[in-house]
């Protein structure tokens, strides 16, 4: 997530250089025809070209609208899981009974697994997906992030909270988060089989486990169901015909006006591509909010403040450092 205030060009400009190549060449050649007197052919009215830009830019803000919908809820699902966390050491503190040995190594072992289930989300999550970006100056900066900040793999991940042998029988299932969950549920009703919970307190660390759970579901669902491609397909279709029409319209009413300012199509039909290339981008690249990619959800930086606050309210001081912003982008 990119959390500066404003974005330096270096961020802006790589936005959509594709159609600025291809704008500048293609305006460059309609300019060339009409220059040598082929007006004719190559330049039409601009008033078709006016409505097919409204009726395009009226279907990219629907676009985007739905792709800003879904990077919200996704940012909406980690906020509940941060709130869930803490709703769960806080049951924890007020619910386990026993010595206070017994029940600080409870405590940190239910953490723990806890940490353990938040850190196994975020790795499903950011696993890729057939329909999700595999280029782009996105992913070459969260590589370099991924470099500076050392975001562990799964595997060390589980084994630094869970130990050897639970992070073997984590990694055995196809889903891991998922089976964290169900080792919650039946560590709690041992628990209250041995008189270690109250049947009150089993009821409430149960409904927190059921909140997580959906909280997983929802995220798995903004996750494996891609935004409607027929909405996404056509949206980059109609703006690449828009765009091809674009120099055809200002090279013809430029030359109605005085011929020598035909030039001046060039330069337009960039800003004009700039313009929607740009909108058509920012709703692409917010339709997966768990890529891992610039704009994307931090969760890194969210599970080291989870890890941080739920260690510290058991008592824990050896805390993880803070994930910081790198050049502007929070993992």
């Amino acid at each position: 997530m990119y959390v500066k205030r404003t974005m330096p060009l270096k961020f802006i400009l790589p936005f959509g250089w594709r159609t600025h190549a291809t704008m500048l060449v293609w305006s460059s050649i309609i300019v060339y025809l009409y220059s040598c007197g082929w007006v004719g052919h190559v330049g039409i009215p601009f008033l078709p070209v006016g409505i097919i830009g409204t009726a395009v830019a009226f279907y990219v803000g629907f676009k985007n609208n739905s792709s800003y919908d879904r990077l919200w809820e996704a940012r909406r699902i980690w906020g509940g899981i941060v709130n869930m966390g803490r709703n769960w050491t806080t049951g924890l503190i007020g619910h386990l009974n026993g010595t206070p040995g017994e029940v600080a190594s409870l405590r940190r072992e239910l953490v723990f697994r806890h940490l353990a289930w938040v850190n196994a989300l975020r790795h499903q999550l950011l696993q890729r997906r057939s329909w999700e970006h595999d280029y782009g100056y996105d992913r070459r900066e969260r590589a370099a992030i991924e470099a500076d900040t050392n975001a562990p793999a799964l595997a060390f991940e589980l084994e630094r909270f869970l130990g050897a042998e639970g992070k073997e029988r984590a990694m055995d299932f196809r889903n891991p988060a998922l089976q964290l969950i169900t080792v919650q549920a039946e560590r709690l009703h041992a628990l209250k089989r041995a008189g270690t919970i109250s049947e009150f307190g089993h009821m409430e660390l149960q409904r927190t486990l059921a909140e997580l759970v959906n909280e997983q579901g929802r995220a798995e669902r903004i996750k494996n169901f891609p935004f409607p491609r027929q909405y996404g397909m056509f949206s980059t279709v109609f703006i690449g015909i828009f765009l091809l029409l674009v120099p055809l319209g200002l090279v013809f009413e430029f030359g109605r006006v005085r011929p020598e300012l035909a030039w001046l199509t060039i330069p337009l039909s960039l800003l004009v591509g700039w313009v929607f290339a740009t909108m058509e981008l920012v709703g692409d690249y917010s339709e997966n909010p768990f890529e891992g990619l610039t704009n994307d959800v931090p969760m890194f930086s969210m599970c080291r403040t989870i890890e941080a606050d739920l260690r510290q309210m058991i008592g824990d001081t050896e805390l993880p450092e803070v994930v910081r912003p790198v050049d502007g982008i929070l993992m």
